[in-house]
């Protein structure tokens, strides 16, 4: 009995700290589809917390969208390189992507950050295409 009020009261507790208030789910800044996690925060939240030196708020979400892309475009076809900014002269695909969503999201603050994401891999697709 006393493992469990230890649990009940742990829980209490922890539901009374301060959570930053993120949104965990929400429909793209069109609407035409659902983006979880940090990727449904706003730009000019963004652009806030890189101001404030937040980036590691965001970078595991980058990075995930990042190997999704990667793995989703070696499935569909493999002659697409297995990172999309191979051979662009960039310094790998996250510091890449971290720097351009601090651009975009300073110009368009009213879009989401999974709005960055996408505007970037299609930059880096483009991209490739004008190597080959």
């Amino acid at each position: 009995m006393k493992n469990l009020s230890f649990i009940l009261c742990a829980m209490v507790l922890a539901g009374c700290a301060e959570q930053p208030k993120r949104n965990e789910l929400d429909f793209s800044a069109e609407g035409r589809y659902m983006v979880y996690g940090a990727g449904a925060e706003k730009c000019a939240q963004v652009s806030e917390d890189y101001r404030n030196g937040g980036q590691v708020i965001y970078s595991g979400w980058i990075a995930g969208y990042i190997t999704a892309i990667n793995e989703s475009f070696s499935a569909i076809n493999n002659t697409l390189s297995p990172d999309i900014t191979n051979g662009l002269g960039l310094n790998g695909s996250l510091k890449a992507a971290i720097a351009y969503v601090d651009v975009y999201c300073g110009i368009n603050p009213h879009k989401q950050l999974a709005n960055a994401m996408s505007d970037f891999v299609v930059l880096m697709l483009k991209k490739q295409q004008d190597i080959k």
